[in-house]
């Protein structure tokens, strides 16, 4: 069911430790208070934690494609930068990130990718930075044409397209 509603595991998850937290504190035991009480402010913290690294946003700089978020933006130098071109991802599977609710985040692989980081606020508009070193990175910009002809007029030996990739 979560998949088919395009959230993750830790919504429900999240949903269900405040309804037994919302009842264990509402109970007249103080057991059941403390409890609650943990589960709750376990509860917060956790969201608050994911939330802290969110993707917000992309930039393009002089010096570098720029992911901001609310806690420590990643900086992707355009040296490192050999091709940006949209794609289109299926099956993907978590290795070790978050999903859902927020965005998505953290490591990933697919059959077309293999190993990726993604850096996504939405499912669709989804480009694919391609390193000199180490994995690609997957963006989802609002305007991905835009910022794949920014990406290619700052670093104009990268090989970039805007066209969607054929299936």
């Amino acid at each position: 069911i979560c998949r088919k509603l395009g959230i993750g595991y830790h919504v429900p998850v999240a949903f269900g430790v405040a309804i037994f937290a919302y009842v264990a504190i509402t109970e007249p035991s103080d057991g059941a208070r403390v409890l609650g009480g943990m589960l709750a402010s376990f509860a917060a913290v956790f969201l608050a934690a994911v939330a802290a690294f969110v993707p917000l946003g992309y930039a393009v700089t002089e010096e570098a494609v720029v992911i901001r978020r609310p806690i420590r933006s990643i900086r992707i130098p355009l040296t490192r930068v050999s091709e940006a071109r949209r794609i289109e991802l299926t099956r993907i599977v978590r290795v070790c990130g978050v999903g859902g609710f927020f965005g998505a985040w953290g490591r990933f692989t697919s059959k077309q990718l293999k190993s990726f980081r993604a850096y996504v606020t939405q499912r669709g508009n989804l480009i694919c930075l391609y390193l000199t070193e180490g994995d690609p990175v997957v963006l989802s910009p609002d305007d991905p044409d835009g910022m794949i002809a920014e990406i290619q007029h700052r670093v104009p030996r990268a090989a970039c397209s805007a066209s969607a990739p054929s299936r």
